[in-house]
């Protein structure tokens, strides 16, 4: 009897052939999550908009100006109001209103 080596066929292993889908995946993925990333509106655009925001409520307002997180209404009967804001839990909101502790001292 004469003996013969024995060889062995291995198949195609499957993540093998899949790794072109997962590649595809991954970049689909980090993609999506660049742009989410990328297309949030930045602090001062959300520190804008709450300064705005507040005017309106405050209404009948003339001009804002706006350094850094304070801002200055200047109302249309000439009358101005001091407020600054403060960052909370990632949005901007009214800290204080700075005219009514000027009153106080």
């Amino acid at each position: 009897m004469r003996r013969t080596g024995h060889i062995n066929i291995i198949q195609a292993v499957a993540y093998k052939q899949n790794l072109p889908v997962y590649g595809f995946f991954f970049i689909v993925a980090g993609g999506v999550f660049a742009a989410l990333i990328y297309l949030q509106p930045s602090d001062e655009d959300r520190l804008n908009e709450a300064v705005v925001a507040h005017a309106q409520a405050v209404g009948a307002v003339g001009e804002v100006e706006r350094e850094g997180p304070l801002a200055t209404y200047r109302l249309k009967d000439g009358s101005v109001i001091h407020v600054e804001f403060d960052k909370k839990d990632g949005k901007w909101v009214l800290g204080r209103d700075l005219f009514k502790e000027f009153e106080r001292t």
